[in-house]
């Protein structure tokens, strides 16, 4: 059984989001550098970071939100999160080693766990 936000039995396939899928053909079509730059040109999307393109500065994360959510974006590469103390650090992903990029938008804590709010 998995309990969803609709109150009832629902396969988690079934449970309704707002995704964006980016092929890797869409990323060597966007010009960018990095991931931060990739994301940054997606509707709903706001980076922070400390360096220039989405670097990292010394001890200090750069920063993904999604609608505005500070620690609320969870990062998940092949299953696995990549956030550390609810922040996620994404600019060390090399663009060559991506073959697609999924953004589910919304609250899907419930599918996901509490980081993700976005």
């Amino acid at each position: 059984m998995v309990v969803t936000a609709q109150r009832m039995e629902t396969r988690d396939l079934d449970t309704p989001a707002s995704i964006t899928v980016i092929s890797s053909e869409e990323i060597e079509k966007s010009g960018a550098v990095n991931v931060d730059t990739l994301l940054a040109q997606q509707i709903g999307f706001n980076g922070m970071s400390y360096g220039p393109n989405g670097q990292e500065y010394g001890g200090s994360a750069s920063r993904t939100k999604i609608r505005g959510l500070d620690k609320g974006t969870l990062v998940l590469v092949n299953g696995a999160p990549m956030n550390l103390l609810n922040y996620n650090a994404i600019s060390n992903i090399p663009l060559d080693s991506i073959e697609k990029i999924e953004i589910v938008r919304g609250s899907n804590a419930t599918l996901y766990g509490a980081e993700a709010m976005g």
